[in-house]
């Protein structure tokens, strides 16, 4: 169960110097207060072991999302389909490659908070509107984007909403990643104008190819504040390269 004083992130995907900068900017003392993350911490980004090794150095958390699960299935001797940043990541972790892998598969894919302001669950992906939180399916935690549910194909829009218009609040307020987006809570703003729906993944890893400008996010539990630092030219350049 997470509480007040903890500061949730959104996917870092290996984007190691903009964790750092996002936890200096909104004053985070890591000796007080949790830090815990929306998964995705690896692939994509240069920095996958930094982050991982900062992780277990200060005690971070995490959930489970649709990358660490792929590469625990791989670390674990399933047959999976090795992309370009699938390789990458093995390349950045070497001989820590299946201790990692399998680290990352243990972590949890859904957590409950509760607040001053309420109470609800970190999830990676999404939540079914019409179940409870042990009748999810996993895979939807991980990878849901649309309801009705739609595998999601890169380069080929979705032909179903967002399960977030879906979502009337029955587990609380839900705070996720998965799915890059420009509009999140920002001064009353919200997400496909649903209130119980924080989106914090704000697409770090791919900076300014994004025309409305990638960025690390943060929201300290308690007081709901979200904070965010752009992403970096060097990270997105690393990404472009796979």
């Amino acid at each position: 169960m997470l509480g007040n004083n903890t500061f949730v992130i959104g996917d870092p995907h290996g984007c190691y110097e903009s964790v750092i900068e996002l936890l200096l900017r909104s004053r985070v003392n890591i000796d007080a207060e949790r830090v815990f993350f929306v998964g995705d911490i690896i692939d994509k980004g240069p920095d996958s072991l930094r982050l991982l090794r900062a992780m277990e150095f200060y005690g971070w958390e995490s959930i489970q999302g649709n990358h660490e699960n792929k590469n625990f299935r791989l670390a674990r001797g399933n047959k999976v389909k090795i992309n370009p940043e699938l390789a990458d990541t093995q390349r950045q972790l070497g001989n820590e490659y299946e201790r990692y892998g399998l680290l990352m598969g243990s972590w949890p894919y859904y957590m409950p908070f509760e607040d001053d302001q309420g109470s609800g669950y970190v999830v990676h992906g999404g939540v079914s509107p019409d179940r409870g939180i042990e009748e999810q399916d996993p895979k939807f935690l991980m990878m849901l984007r649309t309801w009705p549910f739609e595998m999601y194909v890169k380069g080929q829009p979705a032909t179903q909403p967002p399960w977030q218009m879906a979502y009337t609040g029955h587990l609380g307020t839900i705070l996720h990643g998965h799915i890059p987006s420009a509009s999140i809570r920002h001064s009353g703003e919200t997400l496909h104008n649903n209130p119980f729906v924080y989106s914090l993944d704000g697409g770090c890893v791919y900076g300014t190819d994004r025309s409305w400008g990638g960025e690390l996010r943060g929201m300290r539990l308690g007081s709901r504040e979200v904070f965010a630092v752009p992403g970096r030219a060097d990270q997105t350049a690393h990404y472009n390269s796979l």
